[in-house]
């Protein structure tokens, strides 16, 4: 009975796992054009470009 727990476990962890990444790219993706102009100030500001 334990072995079957651990399997049914395992495979909703992994369920979860798997549906999370969609909802992290959802989160960080609406903030790229901001994440741009930060990093574009910054090799400004070290006249790395």
């Amino acid at each position: 009975m334990a072995r079957q727990n651990s399997r049914v476990f395992i495979l909703i962890f992994l369920g979860m796992l798997t549906a999370f990444g969609p909802f992290v790219t959802d989160m960080y993706l609406p903030t790229f054009p901001e994440m741009a102009d930060f990093f574009t100030h910054l090799l400004r500001w070290s006249n790395w470009a």
